[in-house]
């Protein structure tokens, strides 16, 4: 059994809008990052702060930003964005269609049915929560691009064109590996969100897309000429263990380095390879409290 070291965390939290720094509390981070189009998500929370203190962020809130430095190694952005929005199907809907019609009433639950900044109180504790969503990620898959080329165009053109526009929205570029070219012929137009449009001229170059931190980047499929962020082994890792979706998961400590789209390498009996992060999982508090950490998934070779 992996037995790792008790680490030292501190977080600090910046709420735009409310013009709040908050790092004198007892803060907790939950934190789930993906490569996929969905936004990253991130759950703070705040013990026992003021009634005022509540209010104002509730009021006055619209971007945070959340800090952390582990064993006095220096602050690190973990995460920022937005405060979660319903989604307009999530809303509360009428008994009756627009004919008149009885709704029929939906098995699933929706996603999120609660105030983005809310108060909890579970007896000893009073809990603010906010909920946050990757504002940028959110933005650019919203962001209406209308775009016509004519003679010949390639992938790459218009990649660069559409990361060129948003890097003028403030984004900043990550890693940026080379496309494989597709050249087309007759000309291609476009009407749509700016992301999808990015996306599939990488997906044609042969790469993956995606948005962490305020960053935007274009990493290769395939893996071969990659190099790994970490390695992972038994001295700070439980043994990994494939699920059903042909994914490994591996119980890891915080990484704070670590995006999706990274490439880990296991070195493990059954795994013994470089991976590619689909998604991260991650707790985090400032307390001490049990179960800090992350899970890492990787895709299957």
């Amino acid at each position: 059994m992996t037995t790792r070291q008790p680490i030292k965390t501190d977080i600090r939290i910046e709420i735009a809008g409310a013009n709040r720094v908050i790092d004198d509390a007892d803060i907790e981070l939950e934190i789930k990052k993906t490569n996929e189009k969905e936004p990253n998500y991130c759950t703070v929370t705040i013990y026992n702060c003021s009634h005022a203190t509540y209010n104002q962020i509730k009021e006055e809130a619209n971007y945070v930003k959340c800090y952390a430095d582990i064993n006095n190694e220096g602050y690190v952005l973990i995460f920022e964005g937005d405060l979660k929005k319903l989604k307009k199907d999530e809303k509360t809907k009428s008994k009756y269609t627009k004919t008149g019609k009885l709704r029929k009433k939906s098995k699933s639950e929706p996603r999120y049915n609660e105030p983005s900044v809310r108060v909890e109180d579970d007896g000893p504790n009073i809990k603010t929560i906010i909920e946050l969503e990757d504002g940028f990620k959110t933005y650019f898959t919203n962001f209406h691009y209308k775009v016509s080329y004519s003679g010949n165009i390639t992938n790459k053109i218009i990649l660069n064109n559409c990361l060129k526009l948003i890097r003028e929205k403030n984004i900043g570029l990550g890693q940026i590996d080379t496309l494989d070219e597709v050249v087309f012929k007759n000309g291609y137009s476009y009407s749509g969100p700016i992301f999808n449009l990015a996306s599939q001229m990488a997906t044609l170059g042969g790469c993956n897309l995606t948005i962490q931190n305020g960053l935007v980047s274009c990493v290769k499929k395939n893996i071969k000429n990659m190099e790994w962020v970490y390695v992972l082994d038994g001295s700070i890792c439980a043994k990994p263990e494939e699920n059903s979706n042909k994914e490994i998961d591996i119980d890891a400590p915080v990484l704070l380095a670590l995006n999706p789209d990274n490439l880990v390498y296991l070195n493990f009996e059954e795994f013994k390879n470089s991976y590619k992060v689909y998604k991260i999982e991650t707790k985090l508090n400032n307390f001490g409290g049990s179960g800090q950490g992350s899970k890492i998934t990787v895709k299957s070779n």
